[in-house]
């Protein structure tokens, strides 16, 4: 049985919302209450109120946490795991979440609604004719190894055993797509490996790990351009892979069912990393650093850095002493965020998410 597993975005606005929570903790929120509310109504499209009003009812659980019931005896539990202070004080106040979040929440319901997925499994519960028991979970803020969904649709059989048939993975708020501890020379070669880029020895790296992490960028930067010299089909077949390898992996940890959904501006936009890698084929790359402030590599079209498809940016905060004398030690790290020509060159269409062409 295929499943699709997805990663949300929402368009970056307004840092936080009422209680402190910020959007993109919300959005899957959002999201499992217009998956639920479209199991609920079966074959018919859902509506925005009726997702508020599976929302509100969540809401006044303590663990917010509930079963539903369709007409058709359908038992559908909806089950969040959220646990920070500030997302469940968001959490519970709906008339606030979606006066703030009302284009999130109407793009929640155009993908509930248009998504092949979505449609094939709420049109087969609604019309077998038996009743069927499932969970939608939100797992955003549960650890979620060796996967990128943070929401599940899963069927429990009559043996008490449950199948996932459906994934979500989101990614909310920001354009953040993975990071990195680079504490240890051996942390920065297994996530430079996937990029393709073997990284030269680096002795007492430890030492002095900002230091070193420039250099290793250097020599990325370098390795990467290198296949872009002259013009090598091979070579520049060697950087799609070695690009597209790195993003997928951040994206999706290169599982070809997930795909990335925006929502924002009462609609949503999904992208693919296979869509991505067949476009990349028209577009001339490069690498460039910017080693002031915060020193970043970006990936990008030839001569145009702000268009990137993706960067890498190193983070470093110095130890401290709070003021109730407690110590922090130093902070290192690596950020990977995605750019304005990934969206250009993974974009697919809302016909081809309703069709489930290149999906």
């Amino acid at each position: 049985m295929r499943y699709s597993d997805f990663k949300i975005i929402t368009e970056a606005k307004a840092a936080t919302l009422k209680h402190g929570s910020t959007r993109g903790h919300m959005g899957e929120y959002l999201l499992g209450g217009a998956v639920v509310a479209k199991l609920i109504v079966g074959d018919e499209n859902v509506t925005a109120e009726q997702v508020k009003a599976v929302l509100s009812r969540t809401s006044k659980t303590k663990d917010l946490s509930l079963t539903f019931m369709s007409d058709e005896g359908d038992s559908i539990a909806f089950k969040n795991i959220i646990s920070n202070k500030k997302n469940i004080a968001d959490a519970k106040d709906i008339e606030a979440l979606t006066s703030v979040m009302s284009e999130e929440l109407e793009g929640a319901v155009r993908f509930a609604n248009s998504d092949i997925y979505a449609k094939k499994w709420s049109k087969i519960f609604y019309e077998n004719g038996k009743p069927d028991r499932i969970l939608v979970k939100a797992a955003g803020e549960e650890d979620q190894k060796g996967t990128k969904a943070d929401i599940f649709m899963i069927y429990k059989q009559e043996d008490g055993t449950e199948r996932t048939i459906k994934g979500w993975s989101l990614k909310t708020g920001s354009n953040l797509i993975g990071q990195a501890s680079p504490r240890t020379f051996e942390n920065m070669q297994v996530f430079f490996k996937e990029m393709g880029v073997t990284l030269k020895p680096i002795e007492n790296y430890q030492e002095n790990p900002a230091e070193h992490v420039v250099s290793i960028m250097k020599q990325v930067s370098d390795d990467l351009n290198a296949l872009t010299a002259g013009d090598d089909p091979a070579k520049e077949t060697q950087l799609i892979t070695n690009v597209a390898g790195f993003m997928d992996e951040h994206l999706t940890k290169k599982d070809p069912r997930v795909y990335i959904v925006n929502l924002g501006k009462n609609d949503y936009t999904a992208q693919t990393i296979r869509t991505m890698r067949k476009n990349l084929a028209s577009v001339n790359l490069e690498t460039s650093l910017k080693l002031a402030g915060r020193p970043t590599l970006y990936v990008h079209e030839i001569g145009q850095q702000r268009n990137f498809l993706f960067m890498i940016r190193y983070s470093y905060g110095a130890a401290k002493v709070r003021a109730d004398g407690s110590k922090r030690a130093e902070r290192h790290k690596i950020i990977v965020e995605t750019g304005p020509l990934f969206k250009q060159l993974a974009t697919i269409s809302t016909k081809d998410v309703e069709q489930g062409t290149d999906l």
